[in-house]
């Protein structure tokens, strides 16, 4: 996977290589079982994009992650951009969710569960018996601040391990029964 390159697949036909384009960020996969052959496609890629378009690719802000969950030892691709080579990452951000090299959606799901702690800390604050909102701003605010940050990507994430994805619980778990007043 490549992050932050441009353009699209039309202008390379004849790659099987699939490609994914929104504003400023640009996804080129290939699947394969062997290293060499994926090496192959992708070093072509960017090459063909790049003929083609006035687009410019990163080199700095381009990564590679190899997804795989075999456990044994098995080489890393070896791709280069403009003479440097891209770093293989474990884990990268696409599009606002983070993806791990055998697609266990975990930092995603720590990365998550923190921002919505940090909302949930400042619902708390706002759900204060004696001076603090009503429930219907309440919900209101959970809506916006906290469901809106499950919600998005969990398509994706949502293919997670269930043990996984229960450590979300805890955050609907108190945020409903502090906006309705429980």
């Amino acid at each position: 996977m490549w992050d932050f390159v441009t353009a699209s697949m039309l202008l390379a036909p004849t790659l099987t290589a699939r490609c994914s384009l929104y504003v400023d960020e640009f996804l080129i996969c290939y699947r394969s079982k062997h290293i060499h052959i994926i090496e192959r496609h992708l070093l072509q890629c960017p090459i063909n994009l790049q003929t083609g378009l006035t687009f410019k690719f990163s080199s700095s802000k381009t990564v590679c992650i190899h997804f795989c969950k075999l456990r044994k030892p098995h080489p890393e691709p070896t791709l280069l951009l403009n003479g440097t080579p891209v770093p293989v990452v474990e884990e990268t951000k696409f599009l606002g969710v983070i993806f791990d090299r055998k697609l266990s959606f975990i930092p995603h799901i720590k990365h998550l569960k923190d921002k919505c702690t940090k909302a949930l800390n400042l619902l708390r604050v706002l759900a204060h018996t004696s001076w603090g909102a009503d429930q219907e701003t309440l919900l209101h605010l959970y809506r916006s601040l906290i469901r809106s940050k499950l919600d998005y990507g969990c398509i994706v994430y949502g293919s997670a391990h269930g043990f996984y994805l229960r450590m979300l619980d805890p955050i609907q778990n108190h945020a409903l029964p502090l906006c309705l007043v429980a």
